[in-house]
């Protein structure tokens, strides 16, 4: 929008070219989004180059967040902007706010990947956050040549084929929040700008997330597969109680990976391959309370060991235990998730022992 374009006086103010601002309706400085508010604005249309105003670098993880605009009467594509010298020290990501969850959603420019409705795309004059990357500030320059002849802001580029899992979190089988978990070489367990989305909070109250290094919180969290395979802690928030439900969306996951959801407070270990996992929630209930594990089948001869324990090895539906020293008596069980004893096996001053698995499917069982 121009920038001496005014808005309605009852707000007042003038809106600078390339800024956001974000207005609400309610009493007594509560949000209510349950009825639609129309804004009247009046100005000069843009059609030319604007470099975005009050930009701020970030040397913390809460801070270096700005609500941009997009200027124009035109769809803006930030995939035409993200990677270019119009673009520097932001993050890959965009926010752009869902009027029906009351949550912002996502979209990363380098893995086309996007939480809830997040596009490439904004409206014309579409408000959307960014978030800088480092302690330098950032630029961000808006040229027509940005701009996008799609029709609508629900369009988005053809996603990369990273492997994804996606958590869903509803209440009364409506969405209140989603983040998601992807799996790249190129990231890291730490927080990477290009690779990960930062949580920018909810008007919802809902407060669903993953944690990096530095106390991030991310909303798209992407790393690399190790062997042993992925358990990435979630957190939940809310100021009351209810009844809610978390489901997946599982894209380019190899159907041979285990894809479970730990609860903490319960204990529950729940396959999210088959149905969604339901919870009840109280406003005392500790934030850190989920655990995605994402595990690969083993496949071929695979050891796991530790210092205290002993060497493991899977071959041909049988499992090897090895122990570095004799005992007088050792008890082995094999159990599944649910804490079903599938096998037991005692050990009578032995190092090693043979445990016949090959009756079970393949999954995640435990010694």
């Amino acid at each position: 929008i121009a920038a001496d374009t005014n808005i309605n006086a009852t707000l007042g103010g003038i809106i600078t070219a390339g800024r956001g601002f974000l207005a609400y309706g309610g009493t007594s400085g509560v949000a209510d989004l349950s009825s639609p508010v129309t804004l009247d604005l009046t100005g000069a249309l843009n059609s030319t180059t604007i470099s975005a105003p009050g930009l701020v670098s970030s040397n913390r993880p809460y801070n270096g967040w700005m609500l941009m605009g997009n200027p124009y009467l035109a769809t803006l594509d930030w995939e035409s902007m993200y990677g270019t010298a119009d673009v520097a020290n932001l993050n890959a990501t965009i926010y752009l706010f869902n009027t029906t969850s009351g949550s912002w959603d996502s979209y990363n420019a380098v893995t086309n990947t996007s939480t809830g409705s997040g596009t490439n795309l904004s409206a014309p004059f579409q408000a959307f956050m960014v978030k800088a990357s480092n302690a330098t500030v950032p630029t961000l320059n808006f040229r027509t040549s940005q701009t996008s002849t799609a029709a609508s802001t629900y369009n988005m580029r053809q996603q990369n084929n990273f492997p994804i899992v996606r958590l869903h979190v509803k209440k009364n089988n409506v969405q209140v929040q989603t983040a998601l978990t992807l799996i790249a070489a190129q990231a890291t367990a730490g927080l990477d700008a290009d690779y990960d989305a930062q949580y920018p909070g909810s008007f919802n109250g809902h407060d669903f997330y993953s944690m990096t290094t530095g106390d991030y919180k991310l909303q798209q969290n992407s790393r690399p597969m190790p062997a042993t395979g992925i358990s990435e802690p979630y957190y939940f928030e809310y100021n009351g109680t209810g009844n809610y439900s978390i489901d997946s969306t599982l894209e380019n996951i190899d159907p041979m990976w285990n894809v479970y959801l730990e609860d903490k407070i319960t204990g529950a270990m729940h396959n999210l391959r088959t149905s969604a996992y339901n919870f009840s929630h109280q406003a005392t209930n500790r934030k850190d309370r989920f655990v995605l594990h994402l595990t690969a089948l083993t496949t071929s001869v695979n050891e796991v060991s530790n210092d205290n324990g002993p060497i493991v090895a899977m071959q041909n539906g049988t499992l090897n235990v090895r122990f570095s020293g004799a005992a007088a008596s050792r008890k082995l069980e094999v159990v599944d998730l649910s804490g079903k004893v599938l096998r037991t096996v005692v050990m009578e001053n032995a190092t090693a022992a043979e445990i016949d698995l090959s009756d079970f499917a393949q999954a995640v069982y435990l010694l």
